[in-house]
């Protein structure tokens, strides 16, 4: 096998492992035999990072990374940029979320996505974006940082909460695209997610 493919693949292996339950703040129990719940990911206030400092990323709003990012393209390659990350990024983060939410939690009976008619509704709040970076040999894994609520569809108030202080998918530092990497990210949050809320009792 290719060492750099086995080298991805233990990486994976690796994060999956360690991206351990976390604690939840509340009570699950209301989701028990529901068979729908609606999914929602709000980007509103979103920081993000491109590098770190003694190992703590170096947090800037959204607009001015964005700003930074489009400033010396074309007006054709701003226009393809920023429909990449305000349409693309968000959609893609959304499906593989509730994609890999959903894979864990079938053997459960239970959908998660857009279902807005559902009893209850998750909402992950991304309050850090970790862009990592694939640039020759230096390599960094993307990672996002948010706030899950869980709450009756309509209302405000969550009866449980579970924050996400950071996660990742190691395999996402071999992963040119931007897009493609911090979407990896929110792939193993769902997975995450998907363990937490199969424990329900």
């Amino acid at each position: 096998m290719n060492k750099k493919v086995l080298l991805v693949a233990l990486l994976a292996v690796a994060t999956m492992l360690s991206a351990s339950a976390q604690k939840v703040s509340g009570n699950l129990s209301p989701l028990k035999g529901q068979t729908e719940i609606n999914v929602v990911l709000d980007f509103s206030g979103t920081m993000v990072s491109t590098g770190s400092v003694m190992g703590k990323p170096i947090k800037e709003t959204e607009e001015k990374f964005v700003a930074d990012a489009i400033k010396d393209k074309s007006d054709a390659e701003k226009e393809q940029w920023l429909t990449e990350w305000n349409v693309k990024l968000r959609d893609g983060a959304y499906a593989i979320l509730v994609k890999d939410m959903g894979n864990v939690l079938t053997k459960k009976g239970i959908s998660v996505g857009s279902y807005p008619n559902a009893e209850y509704t998750i909402i992950v709040k991304v309050t850090l974006i970790e862009t990592g970076h694939f640039v020759g040999i230096s390599v960094r894994a993307s990672a996002i940082t948010a706030d899950v609520s869980f709450v009756k569809t309509g209302e405000t108030s969550p009866f449980a909460t579970i924050a996400y202080n950071r996660i990742s998918n190691g395999a996402s530092a071999y992963v040119a695209y931007l897009i493609a990497r911090v979407e990896m990210s929110f792939g193993m949050l769902g997975i995450n997610l998907g363990r937490v809320i199969s424990k329900v009792k």
